[in-house]
């Protein structure tokens, strides 16, 4: 019994110096790179949303110029088109894609996500 106490004792403390050696020699610098991204969102019908989805989207803590915010405006026959203007006006990395007519090949959600791919600069 006392031998394993000795034998896990020792594994044990090889294991805190291996952790210990590996902060020791860490470089401590950080990824200065900051990826460039494009947040899309589909919405239909969503003005009642909206006026609390925006303000989180564009207020992250994120460097503006590092993101986009595009807003795909499905066929709404509320006002989410306008609401989105709103906040187009107040955020320069807002961008609104209005779909008038639903692509028979892309039904529904998809026709929306792939015109504001399709207007994404980022991944």
């Amino acid at each position: 019994m006392i031998e394993v106490f000795w034998i896990l004792a020792i594994l044990y403390t090889a294991l805190i110096l291996f952790f210990w050696l590996g902060l020791l020699f860490t470089s401590g610098e950080e990824n200065s790179k900051i990826n460039s991204i494009s947040i899309i969102v589909a919405a239909r019908n969503e003005a009642a949303n909206l006026p609390h989805l925006l303000p989180l989207l564009i207020e992250q803590n994120y460097p503006r110029e590092f993101f986009e915010i595009i807003i795909a405006d499905d066929r709404s026959d509320d006002d989410t088109f306008a609401i989105v203007q709103r906040f187009h006006n107040k955020c320069g990395n807002l961008k609104l894609v209005k779909i008038n007519e639903e692509n028979p090949e892309l039904v529904g959600k998809k026709g929306a996500i792939t015109a504001a791919v399709d207007l994404a600069k980022n991944d």
